[in-house]
């Protein structure tokens, strides 16, 4: 599901929307509830995978690791391997 970026043209307020189909829109602000929005632009972004997340399966078996027993943690948890 996109998350749409919307600014309020009443009082300037920029908030987030979650679309939950393609004909789902904000339809007012949650600030002042003005209805006149202007959808505005958010970039995406991607997770791509380090050579450290790729270098951390082992940690996941061990108790300092946060995502022990979770499956991989993808290198969050700083152990490096």
């Amino acid at each position: 599901m996109p998350i749409y970026e919307y600014n309020c043209s009443a009082c300037g307020h920029r908030f987030d929307h979650l679309a939950r189909t393609l004909r789902d829109t904000a339809k007012k602000c949650p600030t002042c509830g003005a209805t006149k929005l202007q959808k505005g632009f958010s970039p995406f972004a991607a997770r791509v995978p380090t050579a450290a997340s790729k270098a951390c399966d082992s940690c996941v078996t061990s108790p300092a690791c946060p995502s022990a027993g979770h499956g991989r943690c993808g290198g969050d948890c700083g152990c490096g391997g």
